[in-house]
């Protein structure tokens, strides 16, 4: 029974060998600036690692040449890409193209329907959809995040901070 065990033994640690040798491993910030490039031509602005909900991000800040910021959000474990947010003159662009509804109406929109102030607000790309992200304090002092579909202002989901 012992060369049985053995040899099972021996076959576990060369399967595992073998997985370790074959993973990928983790990308690099430039292979990571590079796939950023490739999909935003521009310069690369800014880049850190941080850490986002419990993992390990890449973030990129580029200027494209319109001269529009983009902030991109990597997985730094598995190079996925995270999120994509959009800086102000790509707001405007998109407003005066009539994409998206103005920031103002968003706005007044949340601090109505939540009878609350308005902290903060940013225009986010995800999965090709615009969204607007509003933060909000009511009079209790409770914290909301209001996220809107920015093409048509409808309100898509409430979280509470």
């Amino acid at each position: 029974m012992r060369p049985v065990a053995i040899v099972g033994a021996c076959v576990i640690v060369m399967v595992t060998l073998f997985h370790v040798a074959t993973a990928s491993p983790p990308p690099t910030l430039a292979e990571i600036a590079e796939r950023a490039r490739a999909m935003y031509p521009g310069d690369l602005l800014e880049a850190e690692i941080d850490h986002d909900d419990g993992r390990t991000v890449y973030e990129l800040e580029l200027r494209r040449a319109d001269g529009t910021k983009v902030e991109l959000e990597f997985d730094a474990g598995t190079g996925e890409l995270l999120e994509t947010r959009t800086e102000h003159d790509e707001a405007y662009r998109l407003f005066k193209g009539g994409q998206i509804v103005a920031l103002e109406q968003i706005v007044a929109d949340a601090e109505k329907r939540f009878s609350a102030r308005f902290l903060d607000v940013e225009l986010e790309d995800e999965d090709d959809r615009y969204r607007y992200e509003v933060e909000l304090i009511d009079e209790n002092g409770r914290k909301l995040e209001a996220v809107f579909d920015a093409t048509t202002g409808e309100l898509i989901e409430v979280e509470e901070d």
